[in-house]
């Protein structure tokens, strides 16, 4: 009986121990911010996929560095605490390396980051001040072998194609197609707003040529 209690409280912590890795949190990026080491959670639990999964084939450097990054939107994912979609990239190198991932543009004020526990873990990521996440593999590298997954947690309830650009010190890497948010009705009205001193300089300008 002791045996037996012994190993359900064994199988218990167990669950208990994958439940808390599987909802560990992410790590939070503001545009220009500074960067952070992105944690590594067991699986995007209680997350459902959103629409299709988007395959692109990238291929540089007179095909030395060659590989797939495969797009995937989630949404009700419990580590991503800002409570909109998630954006998982899978990237699989089939040749030569790469050392980091360029992903744009994220139109938003926050993100989190993170990666799928099982690859080659990703060194740092940052978000520029122009919206593209970066996932860095340095001073190692992302060689061809198991595929890696690394995440993106926002706050957006909608997406579209942007870009994913693979890079290594190969020249010639251009962006592929992979999922990115749609800008929120925040970030548009903010726009908007920035632009009407411009428009308000026009109109002043238009004015002033029809009295001269």
């Amino acid at each position: 009986m002791k045996k037996y209690t012994k190993s359900i409280a064994m199988v218990v912590t167990g669950l208990a121990c994958s439940a808390l890795t599987s909802t560990a949190a992410l790590s939070p990026l503001t545009p220009g911010g500074a960067g952070v080491t992105p944690p590594a959670i067991g699986s995007l639990a209680g997350g459902t996929q959103v629409g299709t999964t988007l395959t692109s084939t990238y291929s540089f450097g007179s095909g030395a560095d060659q590989g797939t990054i495969q797009s995937l939107v989630y949404s009700g994912v419990t580590a991503n605490t800002l409570g909109g979609l998630t954006f998982a990239y899978i990237i699989t190198v089939t040749a030569g390396d790469i050392s980091a991932v360029g992903l744009s543009t994220f139109p938003l004020a926050n993100i989190l980051v993170g990666t799928i526990a099982g690859g080659t873990a990703s060194s740092s990521a940052d978000f520029t001040a122009g919206g593209t996440v970066n996932f860095h593999w340095v001073p190692s590298v992302l060689t061809a072998g198991t595929p890696t997954e690394v995440i993106v947690g926002t706050s957006a309830t909608g997406y579209q194609v942007g870009a994913a650009v693979p890079l290594d010190t190969y020249p010639g890497s251009v962006g592929v197609p992979a999922y990115v948010p749609v800008p929120e009705p925040t970030t548009v009205v903010a726009g908007a707003l920035m632009l009407l001193p411009f428009g308000m300089g026009a109109i002043r300008s238009l004015r002033k040529d029809r009295t001269t």
